[in-house]
């Protein structure tokens, strides 16, 4: 489960600060990282339309990996995330490196689909897949003192927009006004989710990167 709350009028030292005091008493774990992702949609733009009309069972489709956003990425992940109503499923799968670069486009990433050892059916749905948006933000973890529920900020938001060739990737926008927090969970926790909300002095929203990001550059 997921519970994801974007933010407008307080920068990220005054959400640490919230954290901080909470009843839950939340510390930050690992380091903080840079999070990339490029998005991908069919043709008829299924994953974002999905989206925008609020259909409850979903699939989004995009690359992730950590670090560096343009250059060599080493370690890139195809993730599927599959939604059915409230909860969700992600299956991962470890992707061949490859430059993200002007010399980018749908040809390469297709070679990239078949040179990973994925499973058929994975690189067959991929298939009808295209690139389409690129993003970047900065994330900060979170993990309550009786390690059951992990929270996530992300701020600093920066979106590119993807074409199939001539990939220059100057057409992109910085949202630094904002910041999601996301709280994380297993399902049968989710009194527990629901009554560390009701101590943030937040309203629970809903909102996707990857259709902010679409409309932002359309």
């Amino acid at each position: 489960y997921k519970r994801k709350f974007v933010i407008e009028r307080l920068n990220i030292k005054q959400v640490e600060s919230i954290l901080r005091y909470h009843p839950a008493a939340f510390n930050e774990i690992y380091q903080e990282r840079q999070v990339n992702n490029i998005y991908l949609d069919t043709r008829s733009m299924d994953a974002y339309n999905d989206n925008v009309v609020g259909n409850s069972n979903r699939t989004k489709v995009r690359i992730r990996w950590y670090g560096e956003t343009f250059g060599k990425i080493e370690n890139p992940v195809m993730e599927l995330k599959i939604k059915k109503g409230l909860t969700g499923t992600k299956l991962s799968y470890a992707l061949m490196p490859f430059n993200l670069d002007n010399q980018f486009t749908h040809n390469v990433l297709t070679s990239i689909f078949e040179r990973s050892k994925m499973p058929g059916w994975v690189t067959e749905t991929l298939y009808g897949y295209y690139p389409v948006l690129l993003n970047k933000y900065r994330r900060k973890y979170y993990l309550s003192a009786d390690k059951q529920i992990r929270i996530t900020l992300d701020a600093v938001m920066t979106y590119y927009k993807i074409a199939d060739y001539n990939n220059n990737f100057i057409q992109y926008y910085v949202d630094r006004d904002t910041v999601i927090l996301e709280i994380k969970y297993q399902v049968e926790l989710e009194k527990i989710a629901a009554d560390i909300s009701r101590h943030l002095p937040l309203r629970m929203t809903k909102s996707s990167k990857y259709v902010n990001g679409i409309e932002l550059l359309t």
